[in-house]
């Protein structure tokens, strides 16, 4: 009996960090914005643009 109740502990802990866990990896998720690098072919980069392409730096 002791084992059982030490046993369900432990399951509801690692579920409570389950949960935890992933509210926090949600709300990275959706904090950051979208920029996309434009490289040659030995991935030097060329220029950046935001999420609907347009050009917002070049370098040389």
């Amino acid at each position: 009996m002791d084992i059982q109740i030490k046993g369900r502990a432990t399951h509801k802990a690692i579920a409570y960090a389950l949960v935890l866990l992933m509210l926090w990896l949600g709300g990275v998720a959706h904090a950051g914005t979208v920029t996309y690098v434009y490289t040659d072919a030995q991935g030097t980069p060329l220029a950046e643009a935001d999420a609907s392409g347009n050009i917002t730096a070049t370098f040389d």
